[in-house]
């Protein structure tokens, strides 16, 4: 399995879409390529939110 990590920059419109895209084509890529994407870090200028565990081995 590929495990993909992403860290979105920007929470606004085109932020915001690419997340939800993303949730509704997880388990699809999951299923069909075998690839796994998380998204630890989503931020903007002001604000960053973090996963509170992040398995890098």
């Amino acid at each position: 399995m590929t495990i993909i990590h992403l860290a979105i920059f920007g929470i606004g419109n085109v932020g915001s879409t690419l997340i939800k895209q993303i949730n509704i084509l997880k388990s699809d890529l999951l299923k069909r390529q075998n690839i796994e994407l998380n998204i630890p870090v989503i931020t903007n200028s002001k604000l960053a939110f973090y996963a509170e565990a992040l398995d890098c081995n």
